[in-house]
């Protein structure tokens, strides 16, 4: 009962605070703006802003069009009201990335395939007084996370860190699950070097949304030769694959990781049968296929339903996929217990991703688009995902309290094996190639939530987990739908006064970064404010990250400490709070995240701790 009352206690936070007054969205004359396909007009939003929302970047990738590279919008005439965020792309509610309210996450079917679309955000201009030629503003393209499989380029706000930083910030839709990720020979045409022979069609809808940008964001007041690309999580791999893509050259001039990395997957490994000589993924796009012809009673079992498939041609196999329900696509992708497993995503296809592994992709300058780029995660990460384990916390626990040490303990060795992925593993790569722009690397210490009702230690259960720090870059801790929950000013402890100069000054140090490539000091006539150096790899003592705090717990610098996969390893085995089990656990997703060993090696750097725990 009582989890059923916090659950109902937030739910209720969040509904009382997500209503807005009518009048906001009313289209405004100084507003109209034109685009190559057509006008638009948008609103006065929060913050002395200006708004566009739910702008066609591209057609609807419908019928023929699902499986295939987006193509550009058709021309409208009359002006197009953008007053309202569109359908978020196909997908399976999640409470953390989408509209999903937390009794619909991980069940919901929700969204449209009709979604590609974008939003803007600046400072408010009369069309008489939009920054023209060199005065023309610095473009922030907002990628969002969501693991490829959720969320929507509505679910943060742009206008105060538009408005505040005088920047133009752009936020896309992209495609999802296997709407954005497929690969399957029916969709390629072998003869021909096209962008619809890709597997990551979610890639082809940010290049479009970039020459979209491109062509257009002058209109708004922005410098199409002067963007900052930047995401969260799978935002922020999405960032990574483009600065690996070559036909996104040109389109951006600086690049923000936030929790990103990239895991890329090889042809084989998303479109293989799971038996063939180079197994495929369990929900590759072949394995995918059989459970939907056994579900239509096509085929009695897997093997018959390979057989089935292995007999149809391109044509067929393109024809029945392209005609059934998302509803059917993503049935297909439930395992027996009814959860949603994900297929593969981000595919080393060769044409918009090269067919190499990241690290020597990175350690050559002319394999990538080499701008100056910031890679950062938090320092809490793993806690967003371990306070929802039974493993370890339990309703009781998440009032009781749960044991401190260890839940920290393990919090840190998963946390430093993901910075490992996707700061310091990537920043030596980057920097092994002397012609490398500036690699600057940040870590987001703020954990100041306090105890919800008085009970709910969230600085323990959660802290700076991940995505906590989306909130402060935007500068907004209200209308995210998750805002009253982690922002409460009710909460036992928490510091709205700390919270908020924190986020001036990270908004400060991204937006100096989107003008010239260096967040140094952050923006001119920011107040003391620490020098954010590059990663430097001289010595092992030299700076290579800043730390981002409130003045109370250490406030702004830059640290050393660096992680490598064999620092990690020995911290693990010598850690006395974990279990032995813990340990393999660790071990193993080091090891799997880390180029550096294969699973051979595995059991040589636990000795016989792990015999019992398979690879």
């Amino acid at each position: 009962m009582k989890k059923d009352a916090i659950l109902f206690l937030i739910a209720l936070i969040i509904f009382s605070t997500s209503a807005f007054s009518s009048c906001d969205r009313c289209a405004l004359p100084e507003t109209l703006r034109t685009t190559i396909y057509g006008d638009v007009i948008g609103f006065n939003d929060k913050e002395n802003s200006h708004a566009w929302l739910g702008i066609p970047y591209a057609k609807p990738p419908v019928g023929d069009l699902r499986w295939k590279a987006s193509v550009p919008p058709e021309n409208w005439s009359g002006t197009k009201k953008a007053l309202e965020l569109c359908s978020e792309c196909t997908q399976v509610g999640d409470a953390f990335a989408s509209t999903a309210t937390i009794f619909e996450a991980n069940k919901a079917i929700l969204g449209s395939e009709d979604c590609l679309y974008l939003n803007i955000w600046a400072p408010r201009f009369d069309a008489d007084h939009i920054p023209s030629g060199n005065d023309r503003l610095p473009v922030m393209f907002w990628i969002h996370g969501g693991g490829n499989r959720a969320g929507y380029g509505g679910i943060n706000k742009g206008y105060k860190l538009a408005a505040s930083q005088n920047v133009i910030v752009v936020m896309i839709n992209y495609r999802l699950t296997s709407f954005g990720y497929f690969s399957h020979p029916a969709f390629r045409n072998e003869t021909a070097k096209t962008f619809d022979n890709t597997a990551n069609y979610g890639t082809t809808d940010m290049i479009l949304a970039l020459n979209w940008v491109k062509d257009n964001i002058s209109s708004f007041g922005g410098n199409p030769e002067n963007v900052t690309i930047f995401g969260e999580s799978a935002g922020g791999r999405n960032v990574m694959s483009l600065v690996l893509s070559k036909e996104a050259d040109g389109l951006f001039h600086r690049a923000i990781m936030q929790s990103g990395g990239i895991d890329t997957y090889t042809i084989e490994e998303a479109e293989n049968y799971m038996d063939d000589p180079s197994p495929g993924n369990d929900y590759s796009s072949r394995e995918v296929l059989c459970n939907l012809l056994v579900t239509d009673g096509l085929a009695t079992d897997r093997d018959d339903a390979k057989r089935v498939q292995n007999s149809m041609s391109n044509e067929e196999i393109a024809d029945y996929l392209r005609a059934k329900t998302k509803e059917e696509i993503l049935g297909a992708y439930k395992d027996a217990n009814g959860k949603y497993i994900w297929p593969p995503t981000i595919v080393q296809d060769g044409y918009l991703v090269p067919e190499m592994s990241v690290e020597d992709i990175l350690k050559d300058t002319t394999n990538y688009n080499n701008v100056p780029v910031i890679m950062g995660t938090t320092r809490d990460e793993s806690k967003l995902f371990m306070f929802m384990e039974p493993k370890f916390t339990s309703w009781f626990q998440l009032i009781s309290g749960v044991t401190e040490d260890y839940y920290n303990s393990y919090a840190m060795w998963d946390s430093n094996i993901k910075k490992l992925g996707a700061v310091d593993d990537p920043a030596r790569w980057f920097l092994s190639d002397p012609d490398k722009s500036d690699v600057y690397a940040f870590r987001f210490d703020w954990d100041e939530e306090g105890a919800l009702f008085g009970f709910v230690d969230l600085s323990l259960l959660l802290g700076a987990a991940h995505g906590v720090e989306l909130s402060f870059i935007f500068g907004d801790f209200k209308t995210y739908h998750l805002s009253p929950f982690l922002y409460n000013s009710a909460n036992v402890g928490f510091n709205s006064a700390t919270r908020d100069l924190l986020s001036d000054q990270m908004m400060s140090y991204w937006a100096q970064f989107a003008y010239t490539g260096n967040p140094g000091t952050g923006k001119p006539g920011s107040k003391e404010m620490v020098e954010w150096k590059a990663w430097d790899d001289t010595s092992p003592g030299a700076g290579k990250f800043v730390v981002f705090d409130t003045p109370q717990d250490g406030g702004i610098y830059m640290s050393s400490e660096e992680v490598t996969t064999e620092s990690i390893r020995d911290g693990i085995m010598a850690d006395e709070l974990l279990t032995s089990e813990d340990k393999c656990e660790l071990l193993k997703k080091l090891f799997q995240a880390s180029p550096d060993y294969a699973e051979e090696m595995y059991p040589d750097n636990n000795g016989d701790l792990c015999e019992f725990f398979p690879y």
